[in-house]
């Protein structure tokens, strides 16, 4: 099973992070959930290129992390813009 690396934050906004194992990164995200945490960043950890034996791991290995998904976050211009909108 694969590792991942994760930021979330609790109830009263703590953050908090760690590295958990899982089959897949939805099973993480379910799990992370039902401790009420609510997921910021999830990333696998990557194995050194040595151990797969492949050059697009070696790749991987040499950037570091890959990031699997990220909760994109509203923008302050997406913020006035509903703001606008709302006022309209």
């Amino acid at each position: 099973m694969p590792n991942f690396y994760y930021i979330a934050r609790d109830a009263s906004g703590n953050k908090t992070t760690g590295t958990e194992e899982a089959n897949n990164q939805e099973e993480l995200i379910a799990r992370l959930q039902a401790k009420g945490l609510l997921i910021v960043n999830i990333q696998a950890e990557v194995k050194p290129a040595a151990a797969e034996g492949t050059k697009a791991a070696g790749a991987m290995a040499e950037s570091g992390a890959r990031k699997i998904k990220r909760h994109n976050k509203a923008t302050g211009e997406d913020l006035v813009l509903f703001c606008r909108q709302l006022a309209t």
